[in-house]
């Protein structure tokens, strides 16, 4: 069974190339499947997609470059899900202090063919994670305090409403 690697990276030029010259490659020598959200085809809503596919990849790559929010909100889910992410940036400075405690690889646009032995040598050295079936724990998850009452008490509208005021 080929193992997927969900990709979070804006969806323009000139990331469109990337991906397809550098990512995809890269992903597949490390033995994964690469997909990127404007690859599939469903009558869900989008985000019902993008939250299926980093919960059910093996692996992530996220490319942060340009602050880009919609990729952001995605790295936090998996980071909420505990999956295993390579974030990968243009700029060390598009990395939000929430985070950059993790590794990243940074490249230029002169150093793109780098970029992709680099992606390719982290997927390979990743630990194989199956999702959570249990909630992530106060240490490792900023939502953990709002999931808990959603998850473990009976009237969670109550408590989610007396939390927001």
């Amino acid at each position: 069974m080929i193992r997927k690697c969900f990709v979070l990276m804006p969806f323009k030029e000139p990331f469109n190339s990337y991906y397809e010259q550098i990512l995809v490659p890269a992903i597949k020598e490390a033995g994964f499947e690469a997909i990127r959200a404007d690859e599939i085809y469903s009558t869900r809503p989008v985000i019902e997609d993008i939250r299926k596919e980093i919960r059910e990849s093996a692996a992530l790559v996220a490319d942060v470059t340009g602050k880009n929010p919609n990729v952001n909100y995605e790295l936090g889910i998996a980071h909420t899900l505990e999956r295993p992410v390579v974030i990968i940036s243009q700029s060390i400075d598009d990395i939000p202090s929430d985070y950059r405690h993790y590794r990243v690889i940074t490249y230029g646009t002169s150093e793109l063919s780098t970029l992709g032995n680099k992606i390719t040598n982290t997927l390979q050295n990743i630990e194989e994670r199956k999702p959570p079936i249990h909630l992530p724990s106060e240490q490792t998850s900023p939502a953990w305090g709002f999931l808990l009452p959603i998850k473990l008490l009976p009237n969670t509208a109550d408590t989610l409403m007396s939390r927001a005021w």
